[in-house]
């Protein structure tokens, strides 16, 4: 009698509680099965190629097909550097650096450029690209003329005629004609009709040998 007592205890039914814990473990685990074999299916079948959902990767680039620049444009040239007369002789020197005797004025002075001997009339030409910055007449050194180059280059031209081609604030080219020699510079008449040419470079009077074509025998 007690052990059919004990037998019935162990064989009671489950309360409806418990199989409602029972029921609900069984769904959520089903569906986390099904989750998970549809996640594993998506990514085994839905990349098919041609869907437009694969990942594609640029093809190998064959040997010499690398895009090269094009070089860069040549820096532009720079103008030409031409003797200021087509026919003359060459005169006195630039003597910057001492004092040397000047017959026209009694004095002795540096010769701050080098004059070019040539007949009354003689074309003169600027020595290379720039503006004019300056067209005087003067007394002592006849019209002067000048001109801006670049790097800092300053022409300046004494002993011209009056009949000066370009104003201030005209751009020449090298070789343009600016004015014709002079009958003569006052200040320096004992050497008849001449150009009388200086050199600045930034501000300083070099010797026109150094900026202008060789003279050669002239």
């Amino acid at each position: 009698m007690r052990m059919h007592q004990a037998n019935a205890k162990e064989k009671k039914p489950l309360s409806k509680k418990a199989k409602k814990t029972i029921l609900y473990s069984a769904i959520i685990s089903t569906a986390t099965v099904a989750v998970a074999l549809i996640i594993t299916l998506a990514l085994v079948f839905g990349n098919k190629p041609g869907d437009g959902n694969e990942v594609v990767l640029p093809p190998p680039e064959e040997p010499g097909s690398e895009v090269v620049a094009p070089p860069p444009p040549p820096p532009p040239a720079k103008p030409a550097v031409v003797l200021p007369l087509d026919d003359f002789t060459a005169g006195k020197p630039a003597v910057l650096d001492r004092l040397v005797y000047n017959s026209s004025m009694n004095q002795w002075r540096t010769h701050n450029g080098m004059d070019f001997l040539a007949a009354e009339g003689s074309a003169v030409r600027a020595v290379t690209d720039g503006k004019v910055v300056g067209v005087e007449h003067t007394q002592l050194e006849a019209s002067v003329v000048t001109i801006e180059h670049a790097d800092g280059i300053v022409s300046v031209y004494k002993g011209l005629a009056t009949d000066v081609r370009v104003e201030e604030g005209d751009t020449v080219k090298s070789g343009d004609v600016i004015g014709s020699v002079a009958a003569s510079m006052p200040r320096e008449r004992s050497e008849g009709p001449h150009l009388h040419l200086e050199i600045k470079q930034n501000g300083s009077l070099i010797d026109p040998v150094t900026f202008l074509p060789d003279i050669g025998d002239k």
